[in-house]
């Protein structure tokens, strides 16, 4: 499963959905996020963190850029269970 974190805990609902919607964000956005976001160390936004399932980060990258997206996809498919 693939989330997007939101950060900022003054953001409403509908600034969430607004913002998903003008990033063409296909993730299920959390509110809430800035706990998530301090035990992960997060100090920037964005930032992608990717954990497998025993709660082990093995990836960890600052920023972003379109043309990462098939490498982050890489690293995302690496840590799912066969299906």
């Amino acid at each position: 499963m693939v989330l997007a974190l939101n950060v900022r805990p003054e953001e409403t609902p509908q600034e969430m959905k607004a913002f998903a919607e003008q990033g063409n964000l296909k993730q299920i956005i959390v509110p809430g996020g800035a706990s998530a976001a301090r035990k992960y160390r997060v100090r920037s936004v964005p930032t992608t963190v990717i954990v497998n399932p025993k709660g082990q980060v093995v990836s960890f990258e600052v920023g972003f850029d379109p043309e990462d997206l098939p490498e982050i996809e890489r690293r995302i498919q690496s840590v799912l269970p066969a299906a």
